[in-house]
């Protein structure tokens, strides 16, 4: 089943307010993207979203701040 923006932007914002680490934070999208990278239909903007928030744990480089997550979440939603 294809993942939409909106729903993907609910999951995040559940998820930044169960927990600020951004290493459980990026674990979790990158398990999101295996579980729906196989989607016939799936949206390349969604893939390329969540290998980038899944890279936070990578460096300080490549990390949200806790803002930017909630607003992206709420970007999502709306869209």
């Amino acid at each position: 089943m294809k993942l939409s923006k909106s729903e993907f932007g609910k999951m995040l914002e559940k998820k930044v307010n169960e927990t600020h680490d951004l290493v459980i934070l990026s674990r979790w999208a990158f398990e999101i993207f295996m579980v729906h990278q196989r989607d016939s239909e799936a949206d390349e903007d969604m893939q390329e979203l969540l290998l980038e928030l899944s890279s936070m744990e990578d460096g300080e480089e490549f990390e949200f701040s806790i803002e930017e997550l909630v607003s992206l979440s709420k970007k999502l939603q709306n869209s």
